[in-house]
């Protein structure tokens, strides 16, 4: 495991304890891990991973595909708001990004992305199935209903659609 200022993407990172105001401060734990924390009043920053989502929209006619602009394809997906649950969370993003209403069938796996750009991410992969709303582009470019065989390219900046399966 990276120590914890090297493995927390610097936009991230606290400089000012969140309390008082101090500088913060490396420091290793017990268990030798390097944190910051604060001198003065001790607070430690645990910094969270993003939890992100991703969607099989699976219809009787196929797979529901993004086509960005620029190529490639995509899956629905993003990241988990604040409080919200991933089965919420994928909900939310087919139904923006597809017109559709969904229903989670099955969790298809979860992995983790130490180096994702959004800083380390948790990914969930849902298979999904519409039930109302009418399929439509959205801001993820072109939607459309594709046989499951023939399920385009995935585009390199959406490498978050390659959804794993646990080994």
């Amino acid at each position: 495991m990276p120590e914890y200022p090297a493995a927390v993407p610097a936009r991230l990172r606290y400089r000012l304890c969140r309390h008082c105001g101090r500088a913060l401060v490396n420091f290793a734990d017990a268990e030798g891990v390097v944190r910051t924390r604060c001198p003065a009043c001790g607070w430690i920053h645990y910094p969270a991973n993003v939890v992100g989502i991703g969607a099989v929209i699976v219809t009787p006619a196929g797979v529901v595909s993004l086509h960005p602009p620029g190529g490639g394809a995509a899956l629905p997906g993003g990241v988990v708001e604040i409080g919200e649950r991933p089965e919420d969370a994928v909900v939310r993003a087919c139904r923006q990004e597809t017109g559709l209403e969904v229903e989670v069938v099955r969790e298809l796996g979860r992995w983790f992305w130490p180096d994702h750009p959004h800083g380390p991410m948790l990914s969930f992969g849902f298979e999904v199935r519409p039930v109302g709303g009418t399929l439509r582009d959205g801001l993820e470019g072109r939607a459309e209903v594709r046989p499951c065989g023939a399920f385009p390219a995935i585009a390199p900046a959406r490498k978050g659609s390659a959804i794993r399966t646990p080994p």
